[in-house]
């Protein structure tokens, strides 16, 4: 019985080590590529970026590995107590919170602590203050906070200005979430017009690395977006299909590939081959279960093809799931097409009452979407745009120009640095003169005092030399006197005084 037991656990420890040497690699390159270079990696700063990178990528494909890295980082910022480790940390642990549907508050509460300990520190990192910039504006596009997000964009990309590098990555991600964000404001021309500096930026970090920027599939879903809504359609297929090739594992862009290729399809009149994109799609968006997003888009995109094909009933359960989602996440705004397609789907099932509620709802919601949109396009923001591409202008006399007052600064402080220098040596001297002075005059007092040392010195041996001589005369004269007198035979009781003197 013993024997058996040992066997079973002997079996099952070696299938735990089986698939726990089975799980030890990725099917996603990137991702495997990540975490080879963080096993690789020796001191803090690399090994927070990577970790970094993995649980950011990871949060898009696979939660449990972004999770179990993300205690991992957990153990190194308590480990290191590094404040690139901790910003590091933070950014990804706002990512994380991003992808599981956590309130706005949550993911902004980490990302602006990772600012702080910039800011604290004074660290002159600018791609991870780029990077939060880019994150924060994405969390507030997402609650449609559109203002505030253009707003972080905006500063992204003047950050990378000001700076004066060429970030060209860094820039095609803050172009494709713009666009993506215009294409939310059904501004699709202007979001092209963007999309195209992203694939500009793009080919810059492509000339510069020989590797394609790990935003690009972005731009490309978001290319395909404006174009499907400019009525493209063959356009939208051909960008769709180039993505849907590069993905060999579901993750968030496969997804909203394959459920945008399903619409356009639908477009084209291939019915049952845009149905079965879909629920391809809603399939591995459930599958995948990274937020509620990509569900709801799914489900959106099949809801409308059911409506199209006169299908209520399978409309309305579509669009009845995506509205449980949404009682689940509380705080969260509901697109206003999915709105108003439930209340065409209540109206074609004449519950008109119904559907004049969500008609009105609709009518709100759609005008507070006017309003952000018409700041964007007419307001303050539009200027904001406008001096910013001003500034991206900038000829090579400007540069040079500046590049001069650069030099001119440096040498005026190189002067100022001088006459500080000069200053101190003078000072300085100064004070080596008086010291010396000072040192003479210490060195005559001691000369003058050990004069008069020696003058007492003498005195004294002179004197004790005189007492001496003085002291031997009348001695000698006693002790011959004695001798003499021992000789003339005194009395035994004088002899022993004599003998005392001698």
């Amino acid at each position: 019985m013993l024997l058996k037991r040992i066997v079973l656990t002997t079996l099952i420890c070696y299938s735990v080590l089986c698939l726990k040497a089975e799980n030890s690699s990725h099917d996603d390159p990137v991702l495997q590529g990540y975490i080879d270079s963080y096993h690789a990696a020796q001191t803090p700063d690399s090994l927070s970026w990577f970790l970094g990178a993995i649980v950011v990528h990871a949060s898009w494909s696979d939660l449990e590995i972004a999770q179990s890295y993300l205690k991992e980082f957990k153990q190194l910022q308590q480990k290191y107590k590094d404040p690139i480790v901790e910003i590091e940390y933070y950014n990804a642990q706002g990512v994380y919170n991003y992808a599981q549907d956590s309130s706005l508050d949550s993911i902004l509460y980490y990302y602006n602590l990772a600012e702080q300990k910039l800011d604290e520190h004074n660290l002159k990192r600018l791609k991870i203050r780029i990077g939060l910039i880019n994150n924060k504006a994405i969390a507030y596009s997402k609650e449609k906070h559109l203002e505030a997000a253009i707003t972080e964009y905006l500063k992204g990309l003047d950050v990378i200005s000001s700076s004066g590098d060429k970030m060209p990555r860094y820039e095609t991600a803050l172009y494709s979430n713009i666009a993506s964000m215009l294409n939310g404001t059904e501004r699709y021309n202007d979001a092209l017009s963007y999309i195209l500096k992203g694939e500009e930026t793009n080919r810059q970090y492509e000339k510069s690395t020989g590797k394609r920027s790990n935003f690009y599939d972005w731009i490309l879903i978001t290319k395909a977006v404006s174009l499907y809504n400019l009525d493209k359609v063959k356009e939208a297929e051909t960008v769709l299909l180039e993505l849907k090739s590069y993905y060999k594992k579901t993750n968030v862009e496969s997804i909203k590939a394959k459920s945008l290729l399903g619409q356009v399809y639908y477009k084209q009149g291939k019915t049952e081959i845009a149905r079965r994109f879909i629920k391809e799609a809603i399939a591995e968006a459930v599958q995948l279960n990274i937020g509620t997003e990509n569900v709801v888009e799914t489900r959106f995109a099949l809801a409308k093809l059911e409506y199209e094909e006169e299908n209520y009933e399978a409309a309305l359960e579509n669009v009845d799931i995506i509205y449980n989602l949404f009682d689940e996440k509380k705080n969260a705004t509901i697109n206003k097409d999915i709105i108003a397609l439930k209340s065409k789907i209540l109206e074609k099932r004449n519950r008109f009452k119904e559907a004049l509620e969500f008609l009105k709802q609709y009518q709100k919601v759609s005008n507070k979407v006017t309003e952000e949109a018409t700041k964007m396009k007419d307001g303050e923001l539009k200027g904001q745009f406008s001096n910013l591409e001003k500034r991206y202008k900038i000829n090579e006399f400007e540069i040079n120009q500046k590049l001069q007052e650069s030099q001119f600064a440096a040498l005026i402080v190189a002067f100022i640095f001088a006459i500080i220098i000069l200053f101190f040596i003078t000072t300085m001297y100064s004070r080596k003169t008086a010291h010396n002075i000072a040192l003479l005059k210490v060195n005559e007092e001691i000369k003058q005092a050990n004069v008069k040392v020696v003058a007492a010195s003498k005195a004294k041996e002179n004197f004790l030399s005189r007492i001496s001589h003085e002291m031997r005369t009348p001695m000698n004269a006693v002790i011959g006197i004695s001798n003499i007198l021992l000789d003339e035979n005194p009395t035994k009781k004088q002899e022993g005084f004599l003998r005392k003197l001698v």
